[in-house]
């Protein structure tokens, strides 16, 4: 079975440092799948960051570690071009933590950063705002 991808920004016939994105939906809902991919479209706009495909897996539970396009995603961080991941949250990994570290890890090992479009703002003080 071959990963879900989403066209991004970046050039297939050009590579040039890009960033991937990552969308897990669980229960597959096409009308959410649109504006999640066009969250991690617009932010990397935002940041000025050139997104490359969109690694989409659908029906999949949150506490499913295996997962094709996952595994899809984590084969091209080895590309010296692929400089970060964006995800609309880090639910999209698994709400549960014990999975969401072991994904995390892998993300680790390549050294790569993980961009969150809905990131928790800190005040001064440190506290959610």
């Amino acid at each position: 079975m071959r990963p879900e991808l989403r066209n991004g920004d970046a050039k297939p016939d050009d590579p040039e440092d890009c960033v991937v994105g990552y969308v897990r939906i669980e229960p597959a809902d096409p009308a959410a799948l649109g504006p999640l991919c066009e969250s991690v479209r617009a932010f990397c706009r935002a940041k000025g960051l050139i997104l490359g495909p969109v690694f989409i897996d659908r029906e999949v539970s949150g506490s499913e570690a295996d997962r094709i396009g996952f595994t899809a995603l984590t084969d091209v961080l080895a590309l010296p071009f692929v400089k970060g991941v964006v995800m609309p949250s880090l639910d999209h990994l698994s709400p549960t933590m014990d999975v969401r570290v072991r994904l995390m890890k892998l993300f680790l090992r390549y050294s790569t950063p993980v961009h969150v479009v809905e990131e928790v703002e800190l005040g001064a003080d440190g506290a959610c705002a």
